[in-house]
């Protein structure tokens, strides 16, 4: 296979920057041959993908914030209110032979303990113990339990993408327990955030064969591989360059992080990625 792939990060409130590139990306009329993406990334990659990203533009992150103020911080809302708005532009399109090749990456739950822990009451307090086991360095419950899966919308790789199952794959892979109340499910199997056991997909696009890898992340600096962040996207996978787009100043700067910010910050950030987008060297 050739062609390009465009692997695109997590970050919560910080994917604004993510989506900026792609905005930029579709005003200069370049689309890649695929997308791959992991949690606040996946919607506006799947908008890309379909050539929508400059028209949800900076409205959907205004439309995130809004959601959050009403929802006292719980980002299930947030999130499901958003992919909700999208859907008209993206759910059928996505499957044409025109639209790019979409992969959404999430965490299946593959154990009985886990499902509960994950799922049920006490997800926040896993969520929360998880986070502080990642800042140790610790992944031998993400290990354990979890299991990366890429729907794919081509159909070839992982698990088959349909239009009936996009909105609820789009939601898992967003789906970090410590902030968001509402379990997630894709034909009736638990999931959570992609990001867990992978924050950006570059490697995996290199190895399904695309020949030119363009990797955007969140934060300055190498784009970490996972929530323990000890581990970064490499310069080469496989023989094929990864090259990345990164912002130039931490967005915590501008006020914005994981799962919060205020619009101000945003469209400052949106607007840096835009201008990276505009930037970069095809």
């Amino acid at each position: 296979m050739s062609g390009t792939a465009i692997a695109c990060a997590s970050g919560g409130f910080r994917g604004a920057f993510v989506h900026g590139v792609l905005t930029a990306f579709e005003e200069r009329g370049f689309r890649a041959d695929a997308y791959a993406a992991v949690s606040s990334s996946a919607l506006p990659a799947a908008c890309a993908a379909v050539g929508q990203a400059s028209a949800v533009g900076i409205d959907h992150w205004r439309g995130l914030l809004d959601t959050r103020a009403r929802s006292g911080g719980d980002m299930s809302p947030v999130l499901l209110e958003s992919i909700d708005a999208v859907m008209p532009l993206i759910a059928e399109t996505l499957f044409r032979p025109e639209a790019a090749r979409y992969l959404v990456v999430a965490c299946a739950v593959i154990t009985a303990e886990a499902e509960v822990e994950t799922q049920g009451s006490g997800a926040k307090r896993q969520g929360r113990r998880l986070l502080v086991a990642a800042g140790r360095g610790d992944r031998r419950w993400i290990s354990d339990n979890l299991e990366t899966v890429f729907f794919d919308s081509a159909g070839r790789y992982g698990t088959a993408l349909s239009p009936e199952t996009l909105a609820a794959a789009i939601y898992a892979s967003t789906r970090m327990m410590h902030a968001w109340s509402v379990p997630a499910a894709v034909d009736g199997r638990a999931y959570v955030d992609g990001v867990y056991r992978l924050a950006c997909p570059a490697v995996e696009m290199a190895a399904l064969g695309y020949r030119r890898i363009v990797a955007v992340g969140t934060q300055p600096g190498p784009i970490a591989l996972d929530l323990v962040g000890d581990r970064t996207v490499p310069d080469v996978a496989g023989g094929v360059p990864i090259e990345t787009i990164v912002p130039d100043l931490d967005p915590a700067e501008l006020g914005v992080d994981v799962t919060g910010a205020d619009i101000t910050g945003l469209t400052a950030l949106f607007d840096h990625g835009r201008e990276k987008g505009r930037t970069f060297s095809f």
